[in-house]
């Protein structure tokens, strides 16, 4: 297409394809085909999540929204020449979001088994309104939120010299951390939900035992998937 920023997304994913990032169940490219894999699979881990439908895979979605509105949002008008440094820093930028947003699939799978009947029920009845009811929690959302919010008041702070840094009565910060959070709220998690919600619909479906007898999703500790899920959640 002529554009820098796919090229080099693409070609870092080329790269990243060869040592097997795209093996782990939360990292999906934008951009396809990819080189098969040079490096041997070093271990047969147990399958955690049922296989992942193609429209619970937003990339293209987050690709457009991080353009479009998020990008134009933070930035101010202009060119700076900056092109290379700012490709690499948007490659960075969208694969950690990406990588945030699947996490949902571990959210959803440990909700699933947590509540089985409800979740089968609804997965049943094609109730999308109801999954998007069954795995919200307004209270730990808000938490979140708060904590993006955190994270980005610490990280943006404007430091002049050494002897104003113990000053924290009136900081400034690189960019707005209550814009941050809003596009954490706006974005990422409404993202993130879409892609568990996707994820739930067809987790009924039939999962057969890999190679090598690798256990199906439905025969994995609970436990293992929960601990997986509150990490994951508390590392973001």
């Amino acid at each position: 297409t002529g554009c820098l920023g796919d090229w080099f997304i693409y070609q870092t994913e080329c790269l990243h394809s060869q040592v097997r990032r795209y093996d782990h169940p939360t990292e999906f490219s934008f951009f396809e085909p990819l080189p098969e894999p040079l490096l041997a699979k070093s271990d047969q881990r147990e399958q955690v999540l049922a296989p992942v439908p193609a429209n619970a895979r937003v990339n293209k979605r987050l690709l457009e929204l991080y353009r479009s509105m998020m990008i134009p949002s933070i930035c101010e008008d202009g060119d700076d020449g900056n092109y290379g440094s700012t490709a690499v820093q948007d490659v960075h930028v969208l694969q950690t979001m990406s990588t945030r947003i699947y996490y949902g699939l571990f959210v959803a799978e440990s909700k699933f088994r947590s509540e089985r009947a409800t979740a089968e029920a609804l997965i049943k009845d094609r109730d999308t309104e109801g999954l998007m009811a069954f795995i919200t929690k307004p209270e730990v959302e808000a938490r979140n939120v708060q904590r993006v919010i955190l994270k980005a008041k610490t990280f943006s702070q404007n430091i002049a010299n050494q002897a104003k840094a113990a000053d924290e009565s009136n900081p400034t910060y690189k960019v707005n951390p209550e814009h941050v959070g809003a596009l954490f709220r706006d974005y990422i998690m409404p993202l993130t939900k879409d892609v568990e919600v996707a994820y739930l619909l067809a987790r009924l479906e039939k999962v057969e035992t890999g190679p090598g007898g690798r256990l199906s999703s439905d025969e994995l500790n609970l436990d293992w998937v929960n601990s997986i899920a509150v990490k994951r959640a508390r590392i973001k």
